[in-house]
């Protein structure tokens, strides 16, 4: 991209690492009025309107960073995260497949990819991205979490421990292999090894929902309801959205006999 030296990219990266980011998005969009071919502020003003939850400005700026360096993935797999964030599946997935054509052993183009697959129920598909994502980078922690949580939905609970402790290996603090290995143990009737995992996340993050949620559903498979009810509050006190937690309440609340309550919690995602 564009290095020539310019007091105003120069004023304007200095605010974005201040973390000042109104303020840097104006001013690289003032250089993108007074230079519009600087990709290189383009792709800040992107990325800043990403940031700043501006999807429709994010999307602007990649395609005119795409205009002006067809050679790059980066845009493409931007725009791609963006399409698929709103839930644009065709649009994002030609995005992606642009981006793997630019650069075909891209990990994180691969593993992006991947996730799209698997939201659409491609797992064969999904699958092949993420060996391939881990054959080009053995420590992709992102790859082989989001492979070893498919392989645990298929059941080969094996390979998808494998998967899972070699993320680890890679990053023991990474939270979310650490509470799909506990998973994983938990599907093997090993609770004491899964709650191990779990707390060491907790540790990590006490505010993580994913290891609250998981907690949760230990305490409910040992029948310790009162306990996995607490956890599951506390992860709904974080996000009251969440499906997998919702889903997991209701079936709580099912196990105890509590059909209506069950019911109730479980209707904002059938509406």
């Amino acid at each position: 991209m564009n290095n020539n030296p310019d007091p105003l990219l120069d004023r304007a990266q200095a605010l974005f690492r201040d973390n000042r980011l109104e303020e840097a998005i104006a001013v690289f969009r003032e250089v993108c009025r007074q230079s519009p071919e600087n990709a290189q502020a383009w792709h800040m003003a992107g990325a800043i309107a990403g940031m700043l939850g501006d999807d429709t400005l994010a999307k602007e700026c990649c395609r005119r960073v795409i205009e002006l360096r067809p050679d790059l993935s980066g845009p493409w797999l931007n725009l791609g995260n963006i399409l698929a964030s709103e839930g644009c599946h065709a649009e994002a997935l030609d995005s992606y497949l642009h981006a793997l054509r630019i650069a075909p052993d891209d990990p994180q183009v691969l593993t992006n990819l991947a996730n799209l697959y698997t939201g659409a129920g491609e797992v064969d598909k999904a699958i092949e991205c993420l060996d391939s994502a881990i054959h080009s980078d053995p420590s992709c922690i992102e790859a082989l979490n989001n492979l070893g949580a498919i392989y645990r939905s298929l059941g080969e609970l094996d390979k998808a421990e494998s998967c899972l402790r070699q993320a680890l290996e890679s990053d023991p603090g990474y939270i979310d292999a650490l509470c799909n290995l506990g998973a994983v143990l938990n599907d093997r009737l090993d609770y004491d090894a899964a709650a191990a995992c779990y707390r060491t996340a907790l540790k990590i993050n006490p505010q993580s929902r994913h290891a609250l949620r998981n907690t949760g559903n230990l305490h409910q498979t040992t029948g310790d309801f009162e306990t996995a009810e607490q956890y599951y509050l506390q992860a709904l006190a974080l996000d009251g959205n969440d499906p997998a937690t919702i889903t997991s309440h209701a079936s709580l609340h099912e196990r105890c006999g509590r059909h209506a309550a069950a019911l109730e919690i479980i209707t904002p995602l059938i509406d």
